[in-house]
C-alpha cells in the first residue's frame, strides 16, 4: 500500500483477494484499519473473501455496506 500511495500521485483503488489470508490475527486488524484509512482519504477498494468473518469485520470497521456474490455451481 506505501509503494500503491509513493507511485500513484491521485487516488486510485485497490482490488484484493482475500490478501490477508495467512496474516495473523493482530497483523489482519492493523491491515483493515489502513485499508480503512484508504478510504477515508478517498480510495476505493474491492475486497474478496470466503470468510465471512473478515468480511463482517471490515464491513463493521468501514461502515460501508458488504455485498455478497452467489456461490456459482
Amino acid at each position: 500500500m506505501a509503494l500503491a500511495r509513493k507511485i500513484l500521485e491521485d487516488n486510485a483503488f485497490f482490488i484484493l483477494d482475500d490478501a490477508l489470508v495467512f496474516s495473523d490475527v493482530e497483523r489482519t486488524v492493523r491491515q483493515h484499519e489502513v485499508l480503512n484509512k484508504f478510504s477515508e482519504v478517498g480510495w476505493q477498494t474491492l475486497y474478496f473473501t470466503s470468510n465471512q468473518d473478515t468480511a463482517k469485520e471490515l464491513e463493521d470497521l468501514s461502515g460501508n455496506k458488504l455485498i455478497s456474490l452467489e456461490e456459482l455451481p
